[in-house]
């Protein structure tokens, strides 16, 4: 029979508390006859009761309470009850004074964090790598977006410090303030954005109202069609304008989408029906970065999450901007093509944000394996949509691109959003192909 320190700390304080309570109890005990001595000066007008009163607190808690009560501190053997109430609390309180704590210990095996410092030139292993990534980030939703790498961990619990390494950030920002918003009347497929492409949802709808949608910069999207968007390439950044996320940027995109509502199915009232679409636009810049993670593997799971972002590039003189293309749109928005710029292969350098000023600690991102990364995700993200927004119809790509991008602005059942679900929904799966692409 093994004998834990808990038995031991019980048996040796149920000792203690016999070795001393039982002369209080024997004492109270004999005081019930020392009250009513002939020769006592306590005897005197002392009633049978406190004999009773006497003899319950010698055999007990309820009793000793009672003394006190009756006897209201005016004898000393109150203080004898008291440690008698007192002794019922030594048990629970010796118990705590043991603690069992666990820790964790180390153990042979492996556990390590997948990072890197230099994304060199592309090969046939990078160009698999960035092509699986696109198809992870257009498989995503905003319900299962794409999760950063896991960790390897031989034992149920691993603890990694944190830890940096090359990555894609994205940023996003709201620019439906610069839409202009018109209405083309008795408009025809050689007006829309999608042309002869959306014939499928709208069939013989030349004379349609339609709504054009533009910016500054000279993009519009024209569409006769209430649930419907275009993701659109760009060459140069339009409201984010920080010279470190330029410097380093990999893609750009505009994202204009109607949110006026299902107004536009077949059957519906049009003509009654007359105030101007609601439209949403956002800009969305996607750029090499150094992540700073942190890492947890408990229980036989992981979790990861980015602490800090920098993109600060290195003050060096070859260090080059790392976007290099150009591409062809054509006037359904859709990029069919793209060039290098130049076809010198030069590194883009970010500084290590531990020693910022320390040149020999550098993350380096070759500009070929950028320019693959930005076809990439031009040819997969672009998108121009519509539905005829019908129950259960499926809405008609002129490119097909990322499923994500409907669900995030209009939902599994097309009922409509608020904007800023759609915001956050968006930041969700556009953020997902970022994750995507720094697993690469």
């Amino acid at each position: 029979m093994n004998i834990t320190l808990n038995t031991f700390l019980a048996f040796f304080t149920t000792f203690t508390k016999a070795a001393f309570m039982s002369p209080i109890s024997e004492a109270l005990s004999q005081w019930k006859w020392n009250i009513y001595t002939p020769n006592g000066q306590e005897s005197k007008g002392r009633s049978l009761a406190d004999f009773q009163v006497l003899d319950s607190a010698s055999r007990g808690a309820w009793g000793n309470w009672t003394l006190i009560r009756n006897f209201k501190w005016r004898h000393f053997v109150s203080f004898a009850a008291v440690f008698s109430i007192l002794s019922i609390f030594t048990s629970p309180i010796t118990q705590q004074m043991i603690a069992y704590t666990t820790k964790p210990a180390p153990t042979a095996g492996e556990a390590s964090v997948p990072y890197t410092r230099v994304l060199g030139k592309s090969d046939t292993a990078i160009s698999m790598a960035v092509a699986s990534a696109d198809f992870q980030a257009i498989s995503s939703t905003v319900a299962k977006p794409v999760e950063h790498l896991a960790p390897t961990c031989s034992a149920g619990n691993c603890t990694f410090d944190q830890y940096q390494s090359l990555a894609v950030c994205m940023k996003m920002t709201n620019i439906t303030e610069h839409l202009r918003i018109t209405e083309i009347k008795n408009s025809t497929t050689a007006d829309w954005t999608g042309g002869e492409g959306w014939n499928l949802a709208l069939p013989d709808g030349n004379g349609t109202t339609a709504w054009n949608a533009s910016l500054p910069n000279g993009l519009s999207f024209v569409t006769p069609l209430s649930l419907a968007f275009a993701m659109v390439p760009q060459e140069r950044a339009f409201a984010l304008t920080d010279p470190n996320d330029n410097f380093t940027a990999v893609a750009h995109f505009i994202l204009i989408y109607s949110n006026a509502g299902n107004v536009s199915y077949q059957g519906y009232d049009r003509a009654s029906d007359t105030k101007p679409w609601d439209f949403q636009a956002v800009e969305v810049l996607y750029h090499a970065c150094v992540n700073t993670y942190e890492t947890t593997f408990a229980a036989g799971n992981s979790t990861t999450s980015v602490v800090s972002s920098s993109n600060v590039p290195l003050s060096v003189d070859d260090n080059k901007p790392l976007y290099n293309t150009v591409c062809h749109a054509q006037p359904d928005l859709i990029v069919d093509s793209c060039d290098y710029v130049e076809r010198v292969g030069n590194v883009t350098y970010l500084q290590d944000p531990s020693a910022p000023g320390d040149l020999t600690k550098r993350y380096a991102f070759n500009r070929f394996t950028g320019t693959l990364i930005t076809w990439n995700m031009y040819f997969d993200l672009m998108n121009t949509y519509v539905t005829d927004g019908l129950t259960g119809s499926i809405g008609t790509f002129v490119h097909q691109g990322y499923l994500g991008i409907e669900e995030a602005i209009y939902g599994k059942d097309q009922a409509g959003l608020g904007a800023a679900q759609q915001y956050a929904n968006l930041q969700v799966v556009l953020g997902s192909a970022a994750t995507s692409m720094s697993n690469a």
